[in-house]
């Protein structure tokens, strides 16, 4: 499972790129432990041995939060994180359902046009 630090972490870019908001920290923390809950479960069905309790508390961390939400952006070192993540939590075929999934496809799409280049690249192929 990833760390309560690495999911701070993504919860500080996903407030970073107005996603979240610190307005309402009681919802930031409301979807790190949907991250959490999903991340167990897909962890127990693909490995099944490691038997993880059900449903861990998430604890913030303070510090990954604020670190990942204020210092500079580095986009590729954030998707490498969501990666990261995902690839922890889509052992279970419902993943793409989920509202974890939901705000990490919404972060990775916000990262993504968040990459020198992208804005000034064409929209469509013109022959």
């Amino acid at each position: 499972m990833v760390s309560d630090e690495h999911i701070s972490a993504l919860l500080g870019v996903m407030v970073k790129c107005h996603i979240l908001s610190t307005a309402n920290m009681g919802e930031v923390v409301r979807i790190g432990q949907l991250m959490v809950n999903e991340n167990c479960v897909s962890v127990n069905n693909r490995y099944g041995t490691i038997n993880i309790p059900e449903k861990p508390k998430f604890v913030l961390s303070v510090k990954h939060f604020n670190d990942a939400r204020t210092k500079p952006t580095n986009v590729i070192q954030f998707l490498k994180w969501l990666d990261t993540y995902e690839h922890q939590c889509d052992g279970v075929f419902r993943w793409h359902t989920t509202e974890a999934f939901t705000k990490v496809n919404h972060l990775r799409r916000a990262l993504i046009r968040k990459l020198s280049g992208y804005e000034e690249a064409k929209w469509s192929f013109d022959v």
